[in-house]
């Protein structure tokens, strides 16, 4: 596997701004305000309801300015959405590198993956547009930047438990769970009589390891 320091340096290469409305630093970038304003619009929007017109407006600049940074349209979003994944998972670096056993290990990848979906709204919406719109470049990307190295973390600790059944089908049904439970929460909330489900990453996570 990579060093742990070279991938963190990799993920540190795709810093994302915070979003509009957080404290923000003191210089922002040209190219930082483009990616923080072109990201919300297409998580709220989606890719082919968002002009550069449109962005150049929000994020104060001309269009050539997008062109001269991102070279067209369908460039600046593959790396809005790399940027913007490749920070969420950053967190999930404090279960690999936890001295806890393998269990408790997962565990925690569990509520902090679900907590990420849960608590993150433009990180949600862009995970469901691309799932949905799917474009084969951009989803290249995010599975080599952001998805494979926690995917190869998670599937060595779930060897380690030398459960049954083939680890690699069971690392996927974890993502799939907690991508699953966060998406369906509201169906949860909204069902009439109310669901009887725990509405809580914790729960998920005893289920999984039971």
């Amino acid at each position: 596997r990579p060093d742990r320091d070279d991938r963190m340096t990799r993920a540190a290469a795709f810093r994302m701004p915070p979003p509009p409305g957080e404290a923000a630093p003191e210089v922002q970038t040209v190219r930082e305000r483009i990616l923080s304003q072109s990201t919300r619009m297409f998580a709220e929007r989606g890719f082919a309801e968002v002009t550069i017109r449109e962005i150049a407006a929000a994020a104060g600049v001309e269009a050539p300015t997008i062109y001269h940074y991102f070279g067209d349209k369908r460039s600046l979003y593959r790396t809005a959405c790399v940027t913007c994944f490749v920070q969420r998972a950053s967190r999930y670096y404090r279960a690999w590198r936890s001295p806890a056993p393998p269990a408790e290990r997962i565990r925690m990848f569990v509520i902090l993956l679900c907590e990420s979906l849960s608590d993150d709204e433009i990180f949600r919406r862009l995970l469901q547009r691309e799932l949905i719109d799917h474009d084969p470049d951009t989803m290249a990307e995010l599975a080599r930047t952001s998805f494979q190295e926690h995917f190869d973390e998670l599937l060595a600790l779930v060897k380690s438990l030398r459960a049954s059944g083939d680890p690699v089908r069971l690392t996927f049904s974890i993502f799939a769970l907690a991508f699953g439970f966060t998406q369906l929460k509201p169906v949860e909330l909204a069902a009439k009589p109310p669901l009887e489900i725990a509405n809580d990453a914790h729960a998920l996570a005893d289920l999984i390891l039971a």
